[in-house]
């Protein structure tokens, strides 16, 4: 089934907030780390 183009930036666009939110949080664990070490 061949996807509307907006359907497939949409998709992609979540991804990619996915991935920044998982990013800042690994970045603010690594940064709490740091802190305490």
């Amino acid at each position: 089934v061949a996807r509307a183009p907006e359907e497939v930036v949409e998709a992609e666009r979540e991804k990619r907030e996915e991935y920044l939110a998982r990013k800042e949080k690994v970045l603010s664990a690594i940064a709490q780390l740091s802190r305490t070490a």
